[in-house]
């Protein structure tokens, strides 16, 4: 039980960290499309 419940709390944690990734690549990127517009 102990093990499955330490995996579970690295999933979540990888999983928040990606999202957080996610969220900054999202506005590296809408930056640089915005630098190419104007």
């Amino acid at each position: 039980m102990k093990k499955q419940s330490e995996n579970e709390k690295i999933a979540i944690y990888a999983s928040q960290m990606m999202k957080l990734h996610g969220k900054i690549l999202e506005k590296k990127m809408t930056k640089v499309a915005f630098k190419t517009v104007i």
